[in-house]
């Protein structure tokens, strides 16, 4: 007869067996076989590089306050991704004055409103509310015959002159239509002879400002006409990051007027400036060809 061999007792699965299936064991600790590898060593070359990092020496150990990271003021925190930069510091404001000054452009930091007025033969007057004169906008134009003139080159060019006779801005409208599409329109804004201050990009009515590195700071957007009879509609004003500080492009007699919103710098006063240029420019060339 075979002896049958004992079975050893069993007992109940320990909790690492029932829910991992297998015994619970701590892996042995190796020592590493490089030191400099080792989160010790590590941590005294952090201390050799960082000698204030390091504790004092003496035996009661002393207790300091964790620095606490203030965040910056309302006023130098940008929300919106196209937001106009921070606030610049005193100097840099003395130094833009005198740029625009020198440029001539700084007539339009000192109204909230300019109007343009309709074109009279081959000019346009920008003034303020009591018609003093600010800018004259003239289309360079060439003589085709004795009674009749025409704008000169492919698109229209405007030569902006200060009420000092200033030459301060060159502005290039271009247009393009395509088939089953609106009128694209494309406006260069220059200081003479060739410094760039952004251009003014349509499509259909409404209307992007665009700086010269290429983002947009202001939205013109034509509004709802309230009936379809009348011809008083007008356009929305939007700075980017600035929502509710709106402006406006609203028609007066045969003209506009401009109001500009308080946030916006030179620049993009020039540019919205342009921006009713062409658009009582092209106003005037649907009722010329219409007629």
């Amino acid at each position: 007869m075979t002896q049958q061999q004992q079975q050893p007792p069993s007992y109940p699965p320990t909790y690492e067996v029932a829910m991992l299936g297998q015994p619970y064991v701590i892996a042995p600790m190796l020592p590493y076989q490089h030191y400099e590898s080792t989160l010790q060593h590590y941590v005294q070359l952090l201390g050799l590089a960082f000698p204030l990092a390091r504790p004092n020496p003496p035996a009661t150990l002393q207790l300091t306050r964790p620095t606490i990271l203030t965040p910056p003021p309302p006023s130098q925190m940008s929300t919106a991704p196209s937001a106009p930069p921070l606030s610049p510091s005193p100097t840099e404001i003395q130094e833009q004055r005198r740029f625009w000054n020198h440029y001539g452009l700084d007539l339009v930091m000192g109204f909230h409103q300019i109007y343009l007025h309709s074109r009279t033969g081959d000019k346009y007057l920008l003034t303020d509310a009591s018609k003093s004169l600010i800018y004259t906008a003239a289309i360079d134009v060439e003589t085709t015959c004795f009674c009749c003139t025409v704008p000169r080159g492919p698109g229209v060019t405007f030569n902006l002159t200060s009420r000092n006779q200033q030459h301060v801005l060159t502005v290039h409208r271009s247009t393009q239509t395509f088939w089953c599409s609106s009128e694209e329109t494309e406006v260069e804004v220059k200081i003479p002879p060739d410094m760039m201050i952004g251009t003014v990009e349509g499509k259909g009515e409404n209307f992007t400002l665009v700086n010269p590195s290429g983002d947009i700071t202001c939205y013109v957007e034509k509004e709802e006409e309230a009936c379809c009879s009348c011809n008083s509609s007008s356009h929305k004003v939007v700075p980017v990051g600035f929502p509710h500080d709106l402006g406006s492009l609203t028609r007066f007699g045969s003209g506009l007027v401009i109001t500009f919103p308080a946030v916006l710098d030179v620049a993009t006063r020039v540019l919205l400036t342009c921006c009713a240029l062409n658009l009582q420019y092209a106003i005037e060339e649907e009722r010329k060809s219409s007629s």
